[in-house]
C-alpha cells in the first residue's frame, strides 16, 4: 500500500515491527511452495546478506532486486543462475 507517497510492504521485520522495506522484490525457485514462501518472507527483511544463509543443497535458488526502480541492483544465489536464460548481472534498467 502507498502512504503520503511511500510504499508500505505487507511483510513485518520482526527486529522492529514496521515494514520491511530494504528488498523491494524477491523470487525465490525451491521444492516446494512452502519453502519458497519462507525463503522469501526471510529475504524480505534480511535483504541480500541473507542469501548466503540459504540450504547449499541444489533446491533453492532466489533472486533480489534493491534499490529504486531509477537505480537498482540484482542480487542472486548461485544456483538462480542455471535457471535463468541469461547471466545474472547488477544493474538494472531504469522503467523496467
Amino acid at each position: 500500500v502507498e502512504v503520503g507517497g511511500r510504499r508500505y510492504s505487507h511483510v513485518v521485520d520482526p527486529r522492529t515491527g514496521w515494514p520491511a522495506d530494504a528488498v523491494p522484490s524477491v523470487t525465490v525457485a525451491a521444492a516446494d511452495a512452502l519453502t519458497a514462501d519462507a525463503w522469501a518472507t526471510a529475504l524480505s527483511v534480511l535483504g541480500p546478506g541473507g542469501l548466503s544463509l540459504l540450504p547449499d543443497d541444489g533446491r533453492t535458488a532466489a533472486l533480489l532486486v534493491t534499490g529504486t526502480p531509477q537505480w537498482c541492483e540484482v542480487h542472486a544465489s548461485p544456483g538462480m543462475s542455471s535457471l535463468l536464460e541469461e547471466d545474472v548481472r547488477p544493474g538494472c534498467v531504469a522503467g523496467l
